[in-house]
């Protein structure tokens, strides 16, 4: 999600700076600690990027944050909604300082609604919105993606959306707040798997594997037919 942005904005010669939060009562262990992700992880997500440390419980720590915030051009936080409020960095305050400022949320389920106030990670999402589900064997339970998917996308998604605030600032010269939730991301990519769905009002079909359904769909546009072919890999066109 918020790595993915910044990563994607660094590598448009963009300045990104990645401020964290200190947390004082809490002991994590970075996965920078860990040798075998040190030569992956780590340099991956945040090559490129300035590093920060702030604690927002300390006066201090919020004002600098209000400094960086000034002079900025897009802010990017995934915390609960709510929860940067209290501490004077919410999207309300910080476009008082800024009204440039392009401030995208990201949060699991949005900033409105019953499920808001969850936290959101990308496996749970995976199985909550169907991705787990269309996913794997045609005879098997159902798999996550080899890879953290559902956050990648979102991060796709909300680079595109800032990319498209930072074009209707141009002509506003305001900036805006930008609502992305993992889960809209996700029924997002479901593409013609939940449209089919929701067209034709059917539960789908499963899990295809490494297989897709060859179909072939005739259609009727005025006086024209039309012929669409789809092919997989395990039932090849015969020739016509």
């Amino acid at each position: 999600m918020g790595p993915t942005i910044r990563q994607i904005f660094a590598r448009l010669r963009q300045r990104r700076s990645r401020g964290e939060r200190v947390f004082l009562r809490r002991v994590y262990i970075p996965l920078f600690l860990l040798p075998q992700l040190q030569l992956t992880n780590s340099p991956q997500v945040n090559r490129n990027k300035k590093s920060l440390g702030l604690s927002f419980q300390h006066a201090a720590g919020v004002e600098i944050l209000h400094k960086l915030a000034a002079e900025a051009d897009i802010l990017v936080e995934n915390y609960l909604p709510g929860t940067l409020q209290k501490y004077n960095l919410d999207y309300a305050t910080l476009s008082s300082i800024n009204p440039r400022l392009i401030y995208a949320s990201i949060t699991g389920y949005g900033q409105t609604g019953p499920y808001s106030n969850r936290a959101g990670y990308d496996v749970m999402v995976e199985a909550e919105m169907g991705l787990m589900h269309i996913t794997g064997s045609r005879d098997g339970p159902p798999v996550k993606v080899g890879v953290a998917v559902t956050d990648l996308t979102t991060g796709l998604y909300t680079s595109n959306s800032i990319m498209a605030a930072i074009i209707a600032r141009g002509k506003s010269g305001r900036g805006q707040h930008i609502d992305v939730a993992l889960s809209d991301c996700q029924v997002a990519t479901l593409a013609n798997l939940a449209s089919s769905c929701l067209v034709s009002g059917e539960k789908d079909e499963g899990r295809w594997g490494t297989a897709h359904r060859a179909r072939s769909t005739s259609f009727l546009a005025g006086k024209r037919l039309g012929l669409m072919l789809w092919n997989s890999i395990d039932c090849p066109i015969q020739s016509l």
